[in-house]
């Protein structure tokens, strides 16, 4: 068995009312994985500002980690779990912080993230996480912070509730489209005229 990281605690170990809370959450859950699981896997995502480009990718191992949540055993088997909508409740870990609640009522907000009013920020510190490059919506309500590869491909590294939190402005995101990496299908998911 893999280990659990710091921070995080078992679900089971919860107040019976943190557990009815995170209970509440899971339908909100499940949407913004259908979301993701449609418009975004396996896609080069395209973000235009007037001034930058940045490509994304969101793949199944990363998304997880967006909710604020950890499944004992493989890291696909969360993904697994979340596209099925059958988490395994024996196995699920928050974070102890429960800035997962955070994350869970923020990531609600990922198709106005990518199809409705948003900003791109430059390199950024918020809650303890770094991060090169941010998407937020202009709602301050989500923020997912990205780090590139050696491609200058950016893969999530965080997702952040930013309602309470002094973000930049950045921005504002002209256009984000995906192109799916096996049939090369454009789909545009925002454009501004």
């Amino acid at each position: 068995m893999n280990r659990v990281p710091n921070g995080y605690v078992k679900l089971e170990r919860l107040s019976v009312i943190e557990y009815r809370k995170f209970l509440k959450y899971e339908s909100a859950i499940y949407a913004a994985v259908d979301y993701i699981q449609e418009k975004l896997i396996d896609k080069d995502i395209i973000v235009k500002t007037d001034k930058n480009n940045l490509m994304l990718r969101l793949q199944g191992r990363n998304i997880p980690h967006l909710f604020g949540l950890y499944q004992e055993g493989k890291v696909t088997d969360l993904w697994q779990n979340l596209k099925k909508h059958s988490l395994k409740f024996d196995k699920l870990y928050i974070k102890k912080d429960k800035s997962t609640f955070l994350k869970i009522e923020a990531m609600q907000s990922i198709q106005e993230l990518f199809e409705g009013e948003c900003r791109l920020i430059g390199n950024g510190i918020y809650q303890k996480v770094n991060f090169e490059r941010g998407l937020r919506t202009n709602k301050l309500i989500l923020m997912i912070g990205f780090d590139s590869d050696d491609q200058g491909i950016a893969y999530p590294k965080t997702a952040l509730n930013i309602k309470r939190i002094k973000v930049e402005k950045g921005e504002k995101v002209k256009t984000i489209y995906t192109v799916d990496r096996s049939t090369k299908k454009t789909c545009v998911l925002k454009a501004l005229l």
